[in-house]
């Protein structure tokens, strides 16, 4: 655009010139001079004019494709005028950028019918393994020995089951195929309500077994500010509970020898933020960044992903098993909100949004 100006005006230029030519040289009227200079002006003008409108529109065509680009929806603009190569250049990234999420819908895909299929084939074995395993625990010519040997067997069985169904709804939750079940609810009588399961029981058993803990040994002391008491927010109250559930879990399973929990409860502007923090041993800093990078662009890199070297010379540690973690902040996210580890590590903090604005974005 610059270019054509500037030849559109060294023309104007050398017209002008001309015409003084005339004037000085041929006797050509000043009156008939400035009548040809004026014309050779308002065409300049107009031939400016046309040039500037086909560049604007080439322009619009452009930041409409970019804006459709960075949305993630197909661009196929036709322009043959002054950017047209730059109009190319962004329809065949558009074509490259549609491919890339073809196969990666592909991947996913894969893996969502691998884990259904998984899940599927291991329901028929699993089933037989906890039958025999009764069978054998009350079978009374075993000893005692072999008693405790098959419940243990029927323990890890149930083990298995339930991680196969915590895989399966972790997959759900990441794809959107688990649709919520949206209600009004008041999270302040949700935490209530949680609160008072576990302190109504004489022990907690861990979900990976071993010995009951009592809960004589833990405190949990409730802090919900007036504005929190008056919130109803729209959730799927069964999801929400059981992020609160392996949350206060947590801190029981990694404490067995007694702690005090708090849940502190408030509203922060549009947001309802939930604390639960314990004075126990504290989360590990590992398992927190796992926790504070998943779901984002960086936890494929950043949190999950070591190599076959490290692992063969043992100088990677393993990465945690936090699937009931992993579960939790999904359900987190799948509602719009959040589930972050705060750097004292000693406290998990659950935002949720505290109107009904951002409804329509966690219906899946």
């Amino acid at each position: 655009m610059l270019l054509l100006t500037g030849i559109l005006c060294t023309l104007l230029f050398a017209g002008a010139s001309l015409l003084l030519t005339g004037v000085l040289s041929f006797g050509l009227r000043p009156a008939a001079a400035e009548i040809l200079l004026l014309i050779l002006c308002l065409a300049g003008y107009i031939l400016l004019m046309l040039m500037g409108r086909a560049y604007f529109r080439s322009m619009n065509s452009l930041g409409e494709g970019i804006n459709r680009l960075s949305e993630g929806e197909p661009v196929h603009i036709y322009d043959e005028g002054m950017l047209h190569e730059l109009i190319s250049s962004l329809n065949k990234a558009s074509e490259i950028q549609q491919e890339q999420k073809r196969s990666l819908e592909k991947r996913d895909d894969l893996r969502m019918e691998w884990i259904r299929g998984v899940s599927h084939d291991i329901r028929t074995p699993l089933s037989m393994v906890m039958g025999y395993a009764e069978d054998l625990e009350e079978d009374e010519e075993l000893t005692a020995e072999q008693h405790s040997m098959a419940s243990s067997i029927k323990e890890q069985a149930l083990r298995i089951k339930e991680l196969i169904e915590d895989l399966n709804l972790l997959s759900k939750l990441e794809y959107k195929s688990q649709p919520l079940r949206l209600s009004d609810c008041s999270p302040a009588g949700l935490i209530r309500n949680v609160a008072a399961e576990f302190m109504n029981r004489d022990s907690f058993v861990p979900d990976q077994g071993g010995e009951p803990i009592l809960m004589g040994r833990f405190d949990i002391e409730l802090v919900l500010l007036p504005e929190f008491e008056k919130l109803s927010i729209p959730m799927d109250m069964n999801l929400i509970k059981r992020v609160l559930q392996n949350i206060i879990g947590n801190s029981i399973r990694h404490n067995p020898e007694g702690c005090n929990i708090m849940i502190f409860a408030r509203r922060t502007g549009d947001r309802a933020v939930i604390d639960i923090s314990d004075d126990g041993t504290g989360i590990p800093e590992r398992v927190a960044a796992c926790i504070n990078s998943y779901g984002s662009e960086m936890r494929a890199e950043a949190a999950e992903s070591h190599t076959m070297e490290d692992e063969d010379r043992k100088e990677s540690p393993a990465i945690p098993h936090i699937m009931g973690m992993r579960i939790a902040k999904r359900i987190m996210l799948s509602h719009g909100g959040n589930m972050m580890v705060k750097p004292d590590l000693h406290t998990v903090s659950l935002i949720l949004w505290a109107d009904n604005k951002k409804t329509e974005e966690v219906i899946l």
